[in-house]
């Protein structure tokens, strides 16, 4: 307990001795009252700090009021695991710090919030503020929550987290890495707790895709800017991880969907709504097809889109629906369009 850790450089090997998943700059375990502050974290093999339970997998440990602040993590060269893992964490804190090269191909990104498949396992009070992220790698996302269980199999259900003013640029090139990537191994419902996220402020560019939603239920996505993806936003998949009680609000999409040709795309899903957004020059570079939202399941409801701005000469459609869709199922009203964009397509 009441641990200050302050202007040391923890310096790794990775140049020298390369990847290796458990050996970390910084280990944590059922801590509480921790500061780590004006620190240089380099070239790690692991992760650069790891906050977790135990080092023996199935122990009941928890961390608490741990805060990481004006720090900087340089992975050296993208061949690491994380920057910052926090397998439990009540009241985590992670602010004004930099990232840059970190994170190979085939590890989740810069910071993952990821506990271990236990019931005991504690996600919850987390703030993600003010920190830079540049040329991140990762399969996951450069920020990422994935939780192995549902909210029901959970003791302390996981819930109340923050990401706020962060500018988020992955690697420009064929392994651009996701943005913010939320994920929960569940099939929402109206009785599940809510995971209470906010998403609110942040910049977000160079990405595969700018954020991914699985399995989430009440998230507020607000006064983003999100650009120059490959591939769209998602949420849910195809037949699983249906998500609920999502919000976007007053939000840019801009140059989204290079490749894939939708800045937006929802599958099964519950209660979702665009308010006040602008899309902005949404699909194929060439111009000849460009949906700003896709919504190619009937398996979605309650729908709203309302008042956004639809612009760009490669948009084609601000909405793309499923053939068969219930028209009761949407709200679509006093958006804007530029000339060249059609407001719906069916497929």
């Amino acid at each position: 307990r009441k641990i200050q850790i302050r202007n040391i450089h923890f310096r790794g090997t990775v140049a020298a001795d390369g990847f290796s998943e458990h050996i970390h700059l910084l280990n944590i375990n059922a801590a509480t009252d921790v500061t780590i502050s004006d620190c240089w974290f380099s070239g790690w093999r692991g992760d650069g700090i790891y906050l977790g339970s135990s080092n023996l997998a199935e122990t009941e440990r928890h961390n608490k009021s741990i805060v990481i602040k004006n720090c900087s993590f340089d992975g050296m060269n993208n061949d690491n695991r994380n920057a910052i893992s926090v397998i439990d964490g009540d009241g985590v804190e992670i602010d004004n710090n930099s990232f840059t090269r970190c994170t190979r191909s085939n590890m989740p990104g810069a910071i993952d919030l990821e506990p271990d498949p236990n019931r005991f396992s504690v996600i919850q009070n987390i703030s993600i503020t003010r920190n830079k992220f540049d040329k991140i790698g990762g399969s996951v996302g450069i920020i990422a929550l994935v939780l192995p269980l549902a909210q029901k199999d959970l003791i302390n259900p996981s819930r109340n987290i923050l990401i706020q003013g962060n500018i988020i640029n992955g690697l420009i090139d064929s392994n651009r890495s996701k943005g913010i990537t939320l994920i929960q191994h569940q099939n929402v419902n109206d009785t599940d707790t809510a995971n209470e996220i906010t998403i609110k402020g942040n910049n977000i560019n160079n990405t595969s895709r700018p954020f991914v939603l699985l399995g989430i239920k009440g998230v507020t996505i607000e006064n983003n800017a999100f650009s120059d993806s490959v591939f769209s936003g998602l949420i849910s998949n195809i037949n699983d991880h249906k998500s609920q009680d999502v919000a976007f609000k007053n939000n840019i999409f801009e140059y989204m969907g290079s490749i894939e040709g939708s800045g937006i795309t929802i599958f099964s899903s519950n209660n979702i709504s665009f308010t006040d957004n602008v899309f902005d020059n949404i699909g194929l570079s060439s111009g000849t097809y460009g949906i700003a939202i896709s919504i190619p399941n009937i398996n979605v409801n309650m729908i709203r889109i309302e008042n956004n701005q639809f612009k760009g000469k490669t948009t084609t459609h601000a909405l793309l629906l499923n053939s068969y869709t219930d028209p009761a199922k949407y709200t679509i009203q006093n958006n804007s369009y530029d000339t060249n964009i059609k407001p719906v397509i069916y497929q």
